[in-house]
């Protein structure tokens, strides 16, 4: 009887005015269900928008959910009052409305929880990849030249082309000894090209994040050393003297961002090593007493690399002007020195092939992110 008398007492205060104002049954509650029932249903329809992954699978069972609690709401109804459907109590109103309040606050939470999750996991990192034909300038500079009994010359010169975006050059050298001869350089040739390109990188717009731009390459190069020590004769009154005969080959390169609107440099944030390859025979004297030797193998070598350089280029603006500053820079030598002694029948030479072989030197392609 204890647990019937509360229940009454509970009925009682449910149904009380006081309390049917507070939980649904004034006014208040009348004018909001309306507009809680158009924010739910906008939000549920508008989040899905958006993009969020599995979003639809919550939605789903969120309306069978409401729409199951009707169905049994309304049966429970008709079979209390014995399959008639005329009008509801008051407190089953005052239950109906509860539950429908509480299943809108609902959905309205649920949405508004997960709708600033949305824009981060639909948000897609774009990217934009620039090939060739570039915009831009190229410019080449080539150098050479001997001493004593030294040759130097390019076979290709330094070329660059923007269109295809593939460039390089071909050239040897050759020194030999032209006879005992004591002192500085016997016979030396040396053959140098660089090119300096300039290529034009638009700026992303609405970039609102740091910005990584990649350059990437390709370098081809096909190379031959030969070499012949010949007989030094050191002095053994110095402390030092010695005899150098040499084949050498090398490739260096650099790049830069440039805005031009500011005026300022952006260095890469990685470099590249190089290219080397070369011999040479050493001999060092002290008084007559030498140590020396051979140190690398003369022949014929391929080579081919791919090197890439990351730019983490902060703000980049759409309405600057931006440019790939890139310096490409190589060097074939070959010849002999002495110092303080006499060397005969010495002889080197160095080619290099940085036109033909991999197609030289290939922009493929420059990488904004």
């Amino acid at each position: 009887m204890k647990v019937d008398a509360t229940m009454d007492e509970a009925r009682g205060l449910f149904d009380s005015p006081t309390h049917r104002h507070n939980l649904g049954g004034g006014s208040l509650w009348t004018r909001m269900l309306p507009v809680l029932s158009v924010l739910s249903v906008v939000c549920l329809l508008g989040t899905p928008a958006i993009g969020a992954p599995g979003f639809k699978k919550f939605r789903a069972p969120l309306s069978g959910t409401v729409y199951a609690a009707r169905i049994r709401e309304h049966r429970r109804v008709r079979d209390e009052r014995g399959g008639s459907m005329r009008k509801e109590r008051p407190r089953d109103k005052q239950r109906n409305r509860l539950r429908r309040t509480a299943l809108l606050v609902f959905a309205i939470t649920a949405c508004l929880t997960l709708v600033p999750v949305v824009p981060a996991a639909s948000q897609s990192t774009s990217s934009r990849v620039i090939t060739a034909p570039y915009s831009g300038s190229a410019t080449s500079i080539i150098t050479r030249g001997i001493t004593a009994c030294g040759t130097a010359k390019f076979v290709h010169p330094a070329t660059f082309n923007l269109r295809t975006g593939i460039g390089g050059w071909a050239d040897s050298a050759t020194g030999k000894t032209c006879g005992k001869y004591w002192g500085g350089s016997q016979g030396e040739g040396w053959a140098e090209a660089q090119f300096l390109l300039t290529i034009n990188i638009p700026a992303k717009k609405a970039l609102l994040a740091p910005t990584m731009i990649v350059a990437a390459w390709a370098f081809g190069l096909n190379g031959s050393t030969t070499l012949v020590s010949g007989a030094c004769s050191p002095s053994f009154s110095a402390s030092s003297s010695g005899c150098t005969t040499f084949a050498q080959i090398y490739i260096l390169a650099s790049a830069q961002i440039y805005d031009v609107s500011n005026g300022s440099l952006t260095n890469s944030s990685n470099s590249w090593a190089g290219f080397y390859n070369g011999t040479d025979y050493l001999k060092l004297c002290n008084y007559g007493s030498c140590i020396g030797g051979l140190i690398g193998t003369p022949g014929n070598f391929s080579y081919s690399v791919s090197p890439s350089w990351f730019f983490n280029v902060s703000g980049m603006k759409a309405t600057h002007h931006y440019q790939l500053m890139i310096s490409i820079f190589g060097s074939t030598s070959a010849g002999t020195s002495v110092v303080s002694a006499g060397l005969t029948g010495a002889a080197a030479s160095a080619s290099a092939d940085f036109y033909s072989f991999g197609d030289g030197a290939h922009l493929s392609s420059i990488t904004e992110t």
